[in-house]
């Protein structure tokens, strides 16, 4: 990976704050920076946590295109407080990006494809891309929503297993 586009990911990166005005959360940032400097935009994420969430670390990808429309339509949403269908201008724009989307997330998918081409690991450790309504994805770890119902020990054992599958992903990341 390019060190020049890494570095000017992770001072993107640096920047981003939740609602809430919290950062990029310290297990999930490098994920971030990277899947970023790969021309990846990401537009979520969690590092994991037991007591509140998902018990998995994920990163939702979304086009910069994707992105502009959720805002429109948003924006429409505010403005009639919920109230009335979206327009019809605002269905063909989010129709056709959705499109645009699934082409987007493909590239994550040949990444997965790449790191887990020979590598064992377990089939709830691995990492997946749930696509989502709008053509973006998640990527979280295929046990992370079973795991939301596990105990709180089986949870804190599982986390530590995905939190390293993710970290192994971003080391391939970053030497790609």
């Amino acid at each position: 990976m390019n060190a020049a586009k890494l570095k000017k990911a992770e001072r993107w990166a640096a920047t981003i704050t939740d609602g809430l005005g919290k950062p990029i959360d310290a297990g999930i940032f490098e994920t971030v920076s990277a899947l970023c400097a790969l021309n990846i935009h990401t537009t979520g994420s969690c590092e994991g946590h037991v007591g509140w969430g998902i018990a998995s670390p994920w990163v939702d990808i979304l086009s910069p295109a994707g992105v502009q429309v959720q805002d429109k339509i948003m924006a429409f949403r505010r403005k009639t407080k919920d109230k009335g269908d979206i327009p019809d201008h605002l269905v063909r724009l989010r129709d056709a990006v959705i499109s645009a989307n699934f082409s987007y997330a493909e590239k994550v998918l040949r990444l997965l494809e790449q790191f887990y081409r020979g590598r064992k690991t377990s089939y709830e450790c691995r990492i997946i891309a749930e696509y989502r309504f709008d053509g973006g994805a998640r990527l979280m770890c295929q046990g992370a929503e079973p795991n939301t119902h596990r105990s709180k020990t089986i949870k804190q054992a599982n986390l530590k297993k995905y939190q390293k599958e993710f970290k192994d992903f971003t080391t391939f990341l970053l030497t790609h």
